[in-house]
């Protein structure tokens, strides 16, 4: 099997015309989606196939993301080809190619799922989306058409709330912002509307953010206790497993002003969540001034 054709059974596909595609992409589920379609939209471009090929050449989506060539030839477009394209199209396309390709790079099903997800939503959006007719005008390949536009037919269709939620949801995830992530997340279909990617991401978001909920009890129960020691290190936990938790910060200014005493405004710790880290510091002190030798006092 080609690994084109591997990376197509991710979604259950029933390629062909009789049948549609199961399970398109609800979510890109890419960090940094947002920015890649501001800088896609400057550009006048309906969705990111637009920047691969020239308008009026074809694209193959369902088995993986093909350029037509000569003589009925079709070339795979993966990070390097993306390259190479950045190159071809100059200046004006290289920040939106660049992140295309890091994106890529990173996973290689990357593209092929923005570009299934962008074109679903533009066929569920269109008055003429169920003709096969309006994919081959959004530059899909005649051949996979109808299979296409029968699977976008059927992909539950996100309102505005839960198309935020969906181009979202890596973003949050990816920069350790869990609270965020889990608010997102509610959503939009615990099942991931029949994208298997998007459910076992809704999973870990889930699980972490209970993990997270743990460590905020233990945190509690120890500092009941008197345990400022053990609530430091079980909040610490909460928030590193949750950067964005404000529960998890609080706690930690509060045991750490229990620990030394009460704290002044001067006094107050910095706390600065982070990418899987939340760093803890004391306000900075002024410098000690000594005497200059031969003053008095």
């Amino acid at each position: 099997m080609s690994t084109g054709a591997q990376v197509g059974l991710e979604f259950g596909q029933s390629l062909g015309l009789r049948r549609a595609l199961r399970g398109l992409p609800l979510s890109p589920l890419v960090p940094g989606y947002g920015h890649l379609v501001a800088r896609q939209q400057a550009l006048g471009l309906r969705h990111i196939g637009d920047a691969l090929v020239e308008r009026g050449r074809v694209l193959r989506v369902l088995d993986g993301v093909f350029e037509e060539r000569a003589a009925r030839r079709w070339q795979h477009i993966g990070a390097g080809r993306i390259h190479e394209i950045a190159v071809a199209r100059g200046v004006a396309y290289g920040p939106l190619l660049a992140q295309v390709e890091a994106v890529q790079l990173q996973d290689p099903a990357a593209l092929r799922r923005i570009l299934l997800y962008q074109l679903t939503e533009l066929l569920q959006a269109h008055p003429q989306g169920s003709e096969p007719g309006t994919a081959v005008t959004l530059g899909v390949c005649p051949r996979e058409a109808r299979a296409l536009v029968r699977a976008a037919a059927v992909r539950p269709r996100l309102d505005g709330q839960q198309r935020e939620a969906a181009e979202g949801v890596e973003e949050a995830w990816s920069s350790g912002k869990v609270r965020r992530a889990a608010r997102l997340a509610a959503r939009l279909p615990a099942d991931g509307g029949g994208d298997a990617l998007l459910r076992g991401r809704l999973s870990d978001i889930a699980l972490r953010a209970k993990e997270a909920d743990r460590a905020l009890d233990a945190g509690r129960k120890a500092e009941r206790s008197g345990d400022v020691r053990a609530a430091q290190a079980d909040f610490l936990r909460a928030a590193r497993l949750a950067a964005d938790c404000p529960r998890a910060v609080l706690a930690l200014v509060r045991v750490r002003r229990a620990e030394d005493g009460s704290a002044g405004a001067a006094d107050a710790l910095a706390v600065r969540p982070a990418a899987e880290t939340v760093s803890l510091s004391p306000p900075a002190r002024p410098p000690v001034r000594h005497p200059a030798p031969g003053s008095s006092g």
